[in-house]
């Protein structure tokens, strides 16, 4: 089981983490396990295996710091920035997490609903984790002439499309209009107070 050893006593935490949401394509569930093992070919994992030289090592964000899982998912600027545009959009206050299980937990948890609406929710955190990967590999891939700034809000949108289109095409009865989870999707996953 992934939980061994994190100290949760919450079943249902664990019930939710140790099965695979059958509400995100199988890829970015896949992601997901493996960020989780620790075993996302970043950079530094690449340069400890020799694939890439030293001088390779840094952020596609150019942010100057050597790329790691931490660092691209929860420590670089724009991963900050963005998620701090997700806890603005969700109307939550949120203290992050550098390591990829507690922020799966907690983000999980900041949801009141039963296990289903926790699973449904929880394709926001997976829709970030997509797109920071996805973004970032982007940007790893092409050329330094055409680099443009990241900007978080075009993150968040990514973020915001990529939930509701996998939503949209796994939830029956999840007929939202992307401007209504866009405003708001607390009211989209039928969330109660």
């Amino acid at each position: 089981m992934i939980m061994d050893g994190l100290g949760s006593n919450c079943t249902e935490d664990k019930e939710l983490v140790s099965t695979w949401s059958k509400l995100v394509p199988l890829k970015v569930s896949v992601l997901a396990w493996r960020l989780w093992q620790n075993r996302i070919p970043t950079k530094d994992s690449l340069i400890k295996r020799g694939i890439l030289e030293e001088s390779q090592s840094f952020c596609p964000y150019f942010c100057g710091k050597e790329e790691s899982e931490e660092h691209i998912f929860f420590e670089c600027l724009i991963a900050l920035v963005t998620w701090s545009e997700i806890i603005r959009w969700l109307n939550f206050s949120y203290v992050s997490h550098n390591s990829a299980m507690w922020s799966f937990l907690h983000f999980a948890g900041l949801c009141s609903g039963d296990i289903v609406m926790k699973e449904r929710f929880s394709v926001i955190w997976f829709g970030y984790i997509w797109t920071m990967w996805r973004r970032g590999n982007e940007e790893n891939f092409k050329s330094s002439e055409g680099h443009t700034e990241g900007n978080s809000v075009s993150y968040l949108e990514d973020i915001q499309l990529t939930s509701w289109k996998w939503l949209k095409s796994k939830v029956i009865g999840f007929n939202h209009a992307l401007i209504q989870w866009n405003l708001n999707p607390k009211e989209c996953l039928g969330w109660r107070s």
